[in-house]
């Protein structure tokens, strides 16, 4: 992550110029939901040596289709020489977190044949898998469902960077640009007292504990009502923890 908290693209060529076995890059980013564009991803798998096995993983690939930005990463993989994976997930856009079902492609047959000597047997049960046909053979009820999330997401993000400016009651908060269902933000302060005092209004969110990202903590898009009832509890999280900190 760089410092307008995207991709940092200079850490991502070095680490992958190294010739690693495998590289996982995730677009859009998972925690932070920022994504790289074409010209960005170009400069990845360019930077990446024709050994490495490269994996693309797309969680919130429904989401970010709706920036027209996001590049086509099946395609520009597919004209790479070099092994390649993407994965993507029933999980996200799709609704169906609880059954544990994705999906991948690959650049050919013989690497899919060895991922299938390593799976476990029966490894996606039965109603996950008529669960997942359902919900592919149904995609107009993912797109509107993806639709209001982006909508609401975005709705959320202006009233947060409304309450984030000068003498406002959130100066200093801010957030990564995500095309994800969620929005990653750097609080400014520890998270752990913040995201206690939301907890103990019935608002859970996502803390980082990670080294360097202890400031962070990531809150999904809910309902209209979600958001409001999130923006009130911080309000009061943030104020409750500044006087503890004063």
């Amino acid at each position: 992550m760089n410092g307008e908290l995207g991709f940092d693209l200079g850490a991502w060529c070095t680490a992958v110029a190294k010739a690693p076995k495998i590289a996982f890059p995730p677009n859009p980013s998972n925690p932070v939901g920022c994504m790289m564009d074409a010209a960005q991803f170009a400069q990845v798998l360019e930077a990446t040596p024709a050994n490495t096995v490269l994996v693309v993983d797309e969680a919130y690939y429904e989401y970010a289709l709706h920036d027209d930005d996001y590049p086509d990463v099946l395609a520009m993989l597919d004209a790479r020489v070099g092994p390649w994976i993407v994965l993507r997930t029933f999980s996200k856009a799709w609704g169906l977190a609880g059954l544990r079902v994705g999906y991948g492609m690959a650049d050919s047959a013989e690497l899919v044949g060895l991922m299938d000597k390593v799976r476990s047997p029966f490894n996606v049960n039965m109603a996950a898998q008529r669960a997942a046909l359902a919900a592919w053979n149904d995609p107009a009820h993912m797109r509107s469902g993806v639709a209001a999330t982006v909508a609401l997401r975005e709705d959320l993000r202006r009233q947060l960077l409304a309450l984030a400016g000068p003498g406002q009651p959130l100066q200093g908060l801010r957030i990564a640009p995500s095309v994800a269902n969620f929005l990653f933000l750097d609080l400014g302060r520890p998270n752990a007292p913040v995201t206690e005092a939301l907890l103990r209004q019935g608002v859970i969110v996502k803390p980082w504990k990670e080294s360097g990202f202890e400031h962070f903590m990531r809150v999904s898009i809910g309902t209209e009502g979600d958001n409001a009832r999130f923006v009130l509890a911080l309000l009061a999280a943030m104020e409750q923890t500044e006087r503890v900190t004063a």
